[in-house]
């Protein structure tokens, strides 16, 4: 069985639509296929906008929502013509039934992560119908699949975790039939619900998630992931144009990316592939034949420095003291304060004398940081232990990945050197236990000239080393 993913950039005009489903419909005359879907464009943000709307102002958000039935009229007019009333009227409905809670929340203020999660996902149960009738169209028996279900997950709203076992069950009960039938299933990405049957979301970008958990239980032999891209590049082009796509990466090198920023594949899809060793592949829509990248089991890759990625807009959080050293249960204190003020550490690094523990948290989250580590911390700053609690912003994380980095003579000096030439002053270090990773910070606005500096490197080890970097295509058979 072949799992592809079409992305919202795959999905967001009908001439996209139509090139997915013929990609499909090439594909499915060889094999048993199961298709997941995001929603059209930006519809995601936009229902979030006008949920946000109704709580902040009470009103405004009927406009929102007007313009999402808009862009889905016109799409199934433009795919099926005026005749067409079954998914428009499903889409009437439940934008109206959406206007009806906006109301509500306008009226309480209040926006909870449970009401949001039975939203957002709206776009795509939209697009599940709209691509699985135009698969149908073109002579591919399709059905649409509601993912609320299939995926069964815990009560997490907003980043719910799928439970195996009663989702194995609904998978091998509802979905197994149909792809022995030969029919395809077209499933909404980004969706679950509890077991009570509540609807929730997988975190967004979760449809990358979906297509790989689905293809980890029902015995997938590949994952295709379709976005707008040539597979992996050793740099976002947006910021290295002549950047080339990374034929392989390994699951290690591919989560650490994802993780700092590459939007190319979602964190948390790489675990469900790495378990069952099933190859995922990512390719561009519009250019199906063209480059991809293939990422497979530790091993199939070769080692060294591979891609640069980024995140920007963070706070680099500082505690500091000379009576740090040698007292237990600082370090403890330190992140169970910013656990409790529910931020999300990205980076950490500790000098040798333990006279100051560095972490990075997005911007938006350090002040109640700041605020939990002061109300943590006032016992041992009254002692002189910790001196004080520091924050710089903005700043950013820049991170060169590649296979075992710690064994690649030279790779950091040559990064340093680089960034050095360009003048980027390097704020922190970490290099994880992985040894697939070398994150640094910079100041913000500047991570645009380290990340080229470390793609001359790139470009440097890839020539001296007489590794290949010209992109492969491979079907699957």
């Amino acid at each position: 069985m072949l799992v592809m993913k079409f992305g919202g950039t795959s999905l967001k005009n009908a001439d996209l639509i139509d090139r997915a489903a013929r990609i499909v419909a090439d594909r499915g005359a060889d094999n048993r296929i199961l298709v997941v879907v995001s929603a059209l464009g930006d519809t995601t943000d936009r229902l979030e906008e006008a949920l946000s709307t109704a709580r902040d102002r009470g009103g405004g958000y009927e406009g929102i929502i007007e313009e999402v039935l808009h862009d889905h009229r016109l799409l199934i007019r433009e795919l099926f013509g005026e005749g067409e009333r079954e998914i428009t009227s499903f889409v009437e409905e439940e934008l109206e039934r959406l206007k009806k809670i906006c109301q509500s929340i306008s009226v309480l203020g209040e926006l909870t992560p449970k009401t949001s999660d039975g939203v957002v996902s709206l776009g795509e149960r939209f697009m599940s119908k709209i691509f699985s009738k135009k698969l149908s169209e073109i002579g591919v028996s399709a059905s649409p699949f509601c993912a609320t279900e299939l995926i069964v997950t815990d009560d997490n709203f907003g980043s719910a975790n799928p439970l195996t076992s009663p989702t194995r069950k609904k998978l091998e009960g509802e979905l197994r039939p149909a792809l022995n039938s030969g029919e395809i299933p077209v499933v909404t990405g980004f969706i679950g619900a509890t077991e009570e049957g509540i609807p929730t979301t997988l975190g967004r970008g979760g449809s990358d998630y979906t297509a790989t958990l689905l293809g980890n239980l029902l015995g997938a032999r590949s994952i295709w992931i379709w976005t707008d891209v040539d597979g992996v590049k050793q740099a976002d082009p947006a910021v290295v144009e002549e950047s080339e796509t990374l034929p392989k990466l390994t699951y290690e090198e591919a989560a650490e990316l994802s993780y700092f920023g590459a939007r190319v594949i979602h964190p948390r899809s790489i675990a469900p592939a790495a378990r069952e060793d099933i190859p995922v592949r990512i390719k561009n829509t519009s250019n199906p034949a063209g480059p991809d990248t293939i990422i497979e089991r530790e091993g199939s890759s070769t080692s060294g420095l591979k891609s640069v990625t980024f995140i920007s807009e963070l706070a680099l959080i500082t505690v500091k003291g000379h009576g740090m050293i040698g007292v237990p249960g600082i370090a403890a204190d330190v992140f169970s304060a910013v656990a409790q003020a529910g931020a999300n550490v990205l980076m950490i690094s500790q000098s040798s004398s333990e006279q100051n523990i560095t972490f990075l948290v997005p911007r938006e989250e350090a002040e109640e940081a700041l605020e939990a580590l002061g109300e943590k911390l006032r016992r041992r700053i009254d002692f002189d232990y910790v001196e004080g609690i520091k924050r710089e912003e903005p700043v950013s994380i820049v991170a060169a990945v590649g296979a075992d980095l710690r064994h690649e003579p030279g790779v950091d000096a040559l990064i340093f050197s680089s960034l050095a030439k360009r003048e980027v002053n390097v704020i922190s270090i970490a290099q994880g236990s992985s040894e697939h990773n070398l994150s640094f910070v910079v100041e913000g606005g500047k991570e645009k000239q380290a990340v080229e500096a470390v793609h001359e490197c790139i470009k440097a080890v890839s020539k001296s080393s007489g590794r290949s970097t010209d992109p492969i295509f491979a079907t699957s058979k």
